[in-house]
């Protein structure tokens, strides 16, 4: 049986949904203690409202899921339901695990997420943003995470983690594309490369990544996401997006090699919020890599400070006979600074990157949607654990009679574990 969903019962995300493009039917008898609405996206939706429902017994094996699949779990019902606290139903639990170990994104609405990622062996993001001297914990509506296994069973996964700022008791329709194209963005993800059986053993046993036989290269192996949502509305939104990758094949009994591509999309209120005037100006991305742990060394990063029209590429890497190096690697990457100056406040010294980008308001980088992507490589001991903090920070602009009114957001830190060497 299936029949259209009132708004109100959407916006609540009432007990578990999962969204897929193909529909379930819904299982006669189903007990309404244990319902968890399906619900089945098309290509022609466009809002929330639009979608339809079917039923399914909760207490059931879990459905035949699919990576295009999206999970979603009330994290209210489910600390009540099958919570540790709560004791009640353990079926509940072993079900959204089973989903998100097949490789299907789970987006947790609300509370509860850090007991399901603690069993599924994923350390969940910390999102705090400054108040005066200090940081406070920012409200997160959405905690999402997605686990793509090796192919061939062997290495550690791909992990994508993404949360979207805001009160989840306040969600609009707009969290729901949020959440959906960021399950487009996984999906486009191609499979990660394994990692050979030996090297994957010698992980597993804790000792230094060796190689194994072939050309040292860079894979990468995990990613993170922070969506600002409707928390900046209506001057626009901040999108900011970490890709992280490894060295393999590196020789090294003694250190462990990655590089983060940090990318910064602007959304300004004139194209998210229906022509308002509201344009970027500024954002400000800054990765002190020693403030936790001073073992963590910046090795390389680009760009440096520049300004010009068109398209900058750079090139990043390692270089044998440098910093510990017995291979040489390096990837390239490119985007647009036309109507943009770069700032570099990067300083070895202090094993700190950071870029500033000044968006040029009243020109069409500061009026549409403006996407950064500059990257770092950094240098880690095999016995550190891989905690990376970034602070991030965006400024608006609109127009007053002839000049330009700035607004500075509160700066906000992410910080998160992304299996470096050694961590756990």
């Amino acid at each position: 049986m299936k029949m259209k969903v009132p708004k109100v019962l959407i916006m609540l995300f009432a007990c578990i949904a999962i969204i897929t493009v193909s529909s379930y039917p819904a299982m006669a008898g189903a007990s309404a203690k244990y319902v968890l609405p399906i619900l089945s996206l098309s290509e022609s939706v466009s809002s929330i409202s639009e979608l339809e429902v079917a039923l399914v017994d909760a207490r059931t094996p879990t459905p035949s899921y699919e990576r295009k699949d999206l999970l979603i779990v009330d994290g209210d019902y489910y600390q009540l339901q099958a919570g540790k606290a709560a004791k009640k139903d353990q079926r509940i639990h072993d079900n959204i695990c089973s989903a998100a170990l097949a490789g299907v994104p789970v987006v947790f609405v609300g509370p509860g997420y850090e007991e399901l990622y603690a069993d599924l062996g994923v350390k969940p993001q910390t999102v705090e943003v400054r108040e005066g001297d200090r940081f406070v914990e920012m409200p997160c509506a959405i905690h999402a995470v997605k686990i793509m296994p090796r192919n061939n069973g062997s290495g550690q996964p791909y992990i994508a983690k993404y949360t979207i700022a805001g009160d989840y008791k306040q969600l609009t329709k707009n969290t729901f594309s949020y959440v959906r194209n960021w399950v487009n963005r996984t999906n486009s993800i191609s499979e990660p490369a394994p990692i050979p059986l030996a090297q994957a053993d010698r992980e597993e046993l804790g000792l230094a990544r060796t190689s194994s036989g072939g050309s040292a290269y860079w894979n990468e192996f995990g990613s993170d996401e922070w969506n600002s949502g409707d928390a900046y509305s209506p001057k626009g939104q901040f999108n900011v997006q970490r890709r992280y990758l490894r060295l393999m094949n590196d020789n090294s009994y003694t250190y462990g090699w990655y590089s983060c591509i940090v990318q910064l999309q602007t959304v300004p209120g004139y194209v998210a919020y229906g022509g308002n005037g509201w344009r970027a100006s500024h954002h400000y991305a800054d990765m002190p890599l020693d403030e936790i742990y001073s073992s963590q060394t910046l090795i390389d990063y680009d760009p440096t400070t520049t300004s010009g029209t068109g398209t900058m590429g750079y090139s990043i890497g390692v270089t044998a006979g440098q910093s510990g190096a017995s291979v040489s690697a390096s990837f390239s990457e490119s985007y647009s600074i036309t109507d943009v100056k770069v700032h570099d406040y990067s300083n070895f010294y202090y094993d700190q990157v950071k870029w500033g980008h000044n968006i040029n308001e009243s020109r069409d980088a500061g009026k549409y949607t403006y996407y950064a992507k500059p990257g770092y490589t950094f240098r880690t001991s095999n016995s550190m654990p891989g905690l990376v903090y970034g602070y991030y920070q965006v400024c608006w602009a609109k127009k007053i009679w002839w000049w330009w009114q700035q607004y500075w957001q509160p700066e906000f830190r992410l910080a998160d574990y992304m299996y470096l060497a050694g961590s756990s």
